[in-house]
């Protein structure tokens, strides 16, 4: 019998035959040359001939007997074929037209040839593997298994068994010939022998699913798992992980979060493990390259470059006790105490007839609710009416949300800012309006990205990616509730009103609600307005008929977290013109007063977070903050430990000070040691090095980290990105910078940004200089103001209508001031 079959390559399949193991050390002009041929490669099918045969059996000297004089002999081959019912035979080939594209892409050098010759074996082998699961379902519908694949010339199996295929099956009639060596013609050949067997179960020991491309063969079978033995903070975690899969997957998939920027994407060097047993997979130099970026101690890995190949011991880095995370304010800011959630004592009402409790209940109320919570009526036959005990309840805003005999529970809030990196959650005493405790954390979803596009990339892209991400969230969120009800001794129960702020792309995210089309022009959020919902709907676990509520946002860029920190700087009631800046990826920026505000989002980019810098990182231990030429040594790091690498601050003073020096030029070139020689002393040009081909200037010598070139590009586009979003709002208010008298600064950057050095790069103009008020953590400053002033949000909503939005990537204003904002 001959049948054909087609032939799917695989790029994959093409390397390994050409010998790449590790995918991340194939050179770019390999991988540019086999794109280039696979372009060019028609269609590739194969022919096969085969047949079934009967034979006997020579046990004294271990033989297969197809007939007199031909027969198979080994032991492999006895022990594997000797009792079966049948065997299958078959000779396999490419079609002849593939010698003449050989010959025609071939002739461009050996390199092609070898490129060839890999995808015709790549061909081949898919052919191979597709005839293998014919014969399986074939045989199978009859009642038979198949062995394993035997061959001559494997396990010990003599090649001159060639000779005996090619005598029961006619290869020519395929175009296949053996010559006296028992080697095939064309090269691109193989034989195959398959025992049969009444009821076995197919063996498919020869045929690697993982790396065959028929994704839906009912056969395919699932790859072996390892597990893997997680050690933080000093607990012991075990996870099981299919063979093959990427470390840092298998972390992000059993909710173990490894610090990154890139989403896993190998770009950011950051998702440091230690590695505590030995592993096979090697380093590669793509990795090797990031882990000597950060200075990396012996042992040190990075997650995303890691296949899980075996059974693995890691420790992981605790982020939180390495993360510096803004939780206090600056500035203190006035406002009447007046809670939506208020508690209330009643005398209960002995009543002789038989009237219902919950009536008798509403009867002792001075008001009529609009509303009682159905876990309140729950609570009312519970209650101890008899001895006519004081009665408590809780309401919120018209409703009535709990009731309880015991007087003295108190009543509590959560006020909590949703970073994109980072959760700082506020314990408040709603009856007096006092902080009781406070908790910060990393944000879980970081393993999906540290920005909020990758975030958003993640839930189109992945079928339960918004419920995954959602579910991080309010995890999180119920064990920064259980730590602080812990502490200070209080019932999760009590916990009656939570205020969520964050951006845009969090709240949706918080709430479980799709936000891929934030991603997309005309960039269009699933809402802006304050949204109210249960806590028992998301599955939070304070007082279940407790609300959570967020403020509303303005844009899909200028969220609810930036209102919040209108409400901390006061700017909204305020005649003098203020200027409020939040400084991240993205620069939210709003500009007025009591009378109109107007603000826009700036894109500038990761390098005040470290990001897309040479050795950069966020705030983290270790990370170099602050830098000063005329010091020894020239930096401090975060927590004064030995430096790992720059985070934001750090960059703007380092090129600020290499500005101030002359280094760097108004351009932004650096200059190198024969332009500086004589200009700067000898202990600075020492510093003025080439670091991989392009000027830089060390930092610090014994870990040899640098700002170069191209950290000082970034940081350029990042701070004109500012500057230019700035001067737009100044121009469309008709305004001089002159007349802006506040100029507010939230967040962690903002606090710990040095104001000359940002006047001396011109991040921040120099009218400003003077003017300047840091409020640290202003979006948390205005979730607590949402939880004690219960007119917080109607205030909101005015503002809200008093602001206008500018769209900065369609303004022609923008782009020309940005050009011009470039220069330091």
């Amino acid at each position: 019998m001959i049948i054909t079959i087609k032939a799917n390559i695989e790029k994959s399949s093409v390397l390994r035959f050409l010998g790449y193991k590790d995918i991340n050390k194939i050179p770019d002009a390999i991988l540019t040359k086999v794109d280039r041929v696979l372009n060019k490669i028609p269609e590739i099918s194969g022919n096969i001939i085969y047949d079934e045969f009967k034979f006997g059996l020579d046990v004294k000297n271990k033989k297969i007997l197809l007939s007199e004089r031909n027969s198979f002999c080994g032991d492999k081959i006895f022990k594997t074929l000797s009792d079966c019912n049948s065997l299958v035979i078959a000779i396999s080939t490419l079609e002849n037209d593939f010698k003449k594209i050989y010959e025609e892409i071939a002739s461009g050098g050996v390199i092609y040839e070898m490129i060839i010759d890999a995808i015709g074996t790549a061909a081949l082998n898919d052919i191979n593997n597709r005839f293998c699961v014919k014969l399986v379902d074939e045989y199978k519908n009859r009642g038979y298994g198949l062995t394993e694949r035997l061959a001559p010339g494997d396990n010990n199996w003599s090649l001159a068994d060639q000779k005996t295929i090619f005598s029961v099956l006619d290869g020519n009639r395929i175009g296949v010939k053996l010559n006296e060596k028992y080697i095939m013609e064309p090269e691109k050949s193989l034989t195959m022998v398959y025992g049969i067997k009444e009821g076995k179960s197919s063996s498919l020991k020869e045929h690697n699913c993982e790396k065959c491309s028929l994704t839906s063969c009912s056969f395919r079978k699932e790859p072996q798992k390892h597990t893997l033995k997680i050690l933080l903070n000093g607990r012991e975690k075990s996870i099981q992980a299919k063979h093959g899969e990427k470390l840092f997957d298998v972390l992000a998939k059993n909710n173990i979060s490894t610090t990154n920027s890139c989403g896993g994407n190998r770009t950011c060097g950051k998702c440091l493990v230690q590695v505590d047993s030995p592993i096979s997979d090697s380093i590669s130099d793509k990795e090797n390259e990031l882990l000597k970026r950060i200075n990396a101690s012996d042992g040190l890995r990075l997650a995303c470059f890691i296949n899980v190949n075996q059974d693995m011991h890691i420790t992981l880095p605790d982020e939180n006790e390495i993360a510096q995370i803004i939780i206090t304010g600056k500035k203190d800011v006035e406002h009447d105490l007046k809670p939506k959630v208020k508690k209330k004592i009643v005398k209960s009402l002995l009543d002789c007839n038989q009237q219902d409790y919950l009536n008798v209940f509403l009867n002792s109320l001075e008001f009529a609710p609009a509303h009682v919570a159905y876990n309140a009526i729950k609570k009312l036959p519970e209650l101890n009416y008899k001895n006519a005990s004081d009665l408590s309840y809780i309401t919120y805003e018209d409703e009535i949300i709990d009731v309880s005999d015991d007087i003295k529970n108190g009543v509590y809030g959560i006020a909590v800012d949703i970073g994109t990196t980072t959760i700082v959650a506020y314990l408040i005493n709603l009856e007096d309006g006092k902080e009781i405790d406070v908790y910060s954390c990393l944000n879980p979803q970081k393993k999906y990205g540290a920005d909020v596009i990758s975030r958003i990339n993640y839930t189109s892209q992945n079928e339960d990616g918004l419920n995954e991400l959602h579910r991080l969230v309010i995890s999180e969120l119920n064990n920064i509730i259980d730590k602080l009800c812990k502490y200070n001794d209080i019932h999760p129960e009590n916990i009656y009103d939570v205020v969520l702020v964050g951006n845009t792309t969090m709240l949706h995210l918080a709430a479980c609600i799709p936000c891929k089309q934030i991603a997309i022009f005309p960039f269009r959020p699933a809402f802006t307005s304050s949204i109210k919902v249960k806590a028992k709907d998301l599955g939070l676990k304070s007082n279940p008929e407790s609300y959570i509520i967020t403020l509303p946002s303005v844009s899909s860029y200028i969220g609810a977290d930036t209102m919040a920190a209108i409400l901390a700087c006061g700017m909204h009631k305020d005649k003098k013109i203020s200027l409020l800046i939040d400084i991240g990826t993205n620069g939210e920026i709003v500009l007025g007063n009591a009378d109109e505000m107007i603000c826009c989002s700036t894109a500038a980019g990761p390098a005040f977070e470290g990001g897309r810098i040479t050795f950069g990182t966020g705030g983290i231990r270790g990370a170099i903050d602050h830098i000063d030429l005329k010091k020894q040594p020239i930096y401090s790091t975060i927590g004064n430990t030995s430096p790992i690498g720059i985070c934001g601050s750090g960059v703007t003073d380092a090129v600020a000070e290499l500005v101030r020096y002359n280094i760097v030029d108004k351009t932004g070139k650096m200059k190198n040691q024969d332009e500086l020689r004589g200009k700067i002393t000898e202990d600075l040009l020492k510093k003025v090095v080439t670091y991989e081909g392009i000027n830089a200037f060390v930092i610090d010598e014994k870990t040899r980290i640098v700002i170069t070139q191209a950290d000082i590009r970034e940081l350029q586009l990042a701070k004109a990105a500012i500057f230019a979003g700035i001067q737009v709002l100044a121009d469309k208010a008709s305004i001089n910078l002159e007349e802006i008298e506040n100029v507010y600064l939230a967040g962690g950057f903002g606090n710990f940004l040095d104001l000359n050095s940002a006047f001396t790069i011109k991040l921040l103009p120099q009218e400003f200089e003077g003017k300047i008020i840091p409020i640290g953590n202003g979006a948390g400053i205005g979730a607590k103001i949402l939880l004690s002033f219960e007119d917080a949000l109607s205030l909101l909503n005015t503002i809200l209508v008093k602001m206008e939005y500018i769209e900065l990537s369609i303004s022609p204003e923008f782009q020309e001031k940005f050009i011009k904002a470039i220069n330091f």
